[in-house]
């Protein structure tokens, strides 16, 4: 039976991935350890995942732990990361000073969640629970690969590639997926209407290709789109760097 470690389960992704686990039917005859320091937010987690399990009548084993020390890892297959370390990644504190000490020195941003010195800041302060997971990860499962959500992700994702090169690491990112749901939104169509290309770095990926079924080029549709005020004001710097270089970022403007 495969074993997948989800550490970070009450995170705000935790309930969707166990239900993307579990659209795969191949993926039903797996034991999941959803693990999170915070019981109110692992508690409905687990309740949740285990109703999925039902649902597909499925003989996944859905369990809990407060801790990925301890032995959790031991056998692991897939281990997913997705925490923010000191606090909430968005709100309070550390995250206030992440942005507050940066502005004090002109140095503006809304997120810390790629690079720039607020984005440094996070990663001085995650990088070493990421690392003590991937080192006990040699050493209990060291065939398994690290799946890493944790933000900022490629500085991170870069540290445990260079730190635990017994153990395949890959860093992954929603934004592609949310992105493309937001075009095919705009367009008044299903995302599954849609085929696309995107590549680059993580929070500023492109669409370098986006055309319907029938193989016609979506880009002009798009356009047109962002020429309505309430489409434009949801994504505006996404919109003006696609009048400037031909191309939709996959990120919100936010990012």
């Amino acid at each position: 039976m495969m074993k997948i470690v989800f550490i970070g389960a009450g995170s705000g992704f935790g309930a969707q991935t166990v239900v993307d686990i579990l659209s795969f039917p191949e993926l039903h005859e797996s034991e999941i350890v959803l693990v999170d320091v915070n019981p109110k937010h692992l508690g409905p987690v687990v309740a949740y995942s285990r109703k999925v399990v039902e649902h597909y009548g499925a003989p996944t084993r859905i369990s809990a732990a407060s801790d990925w020390r301890g032995g959790v890892l031991d056998g692991a297959d897939f281990v997913i990361t997705s925490f923010a370390q000191g606090g909430p990644a968005y709100r309070g504190v550390p995250y206030y000073y992440e942005i507050a000490l940066p502005r004090e020195y002109g140095i503006y941003q809304n997120v810390a969640d790629t690079t720039g010195l607020g984005g440094v800041l996070r990663a001085m302060r995650t990088a070493p629970e990421l690392l003590a997971i991937g080192q006990d990860m040699e050493s209990r499962c060291p065939g398994a690969c690290l799946i890493n959500y944790v933000n900022p992700m490629a500085m991170l994702t870069a540290v445990l590639c260079d730190a635990c090169p017994r153990i395949l690491t890959v860093g992954l990112c929603h934004n592609v997926q949310y992105g493309i749901r937001d075009i095919a939104r705009w367009l008044g169509i299903s995302h599954k209407q849609l085929r696309y290309l995107a590549a680059g770095v993580n929070h500023m990926a492109w669409f370098l290709r986006l055309e319907y079924l029938d193989g016609r080029d979506a880009y002009p549709d798009l356009l047109r789109a962002a020429e309505r005020p309430e489409v434009y004001r949801e994504r505006a710097v996404q919109f003006d760097l696609l009048r400037h270089f031909g191309y939709f970022t996959t990120e919100s403007s936010g990012h």
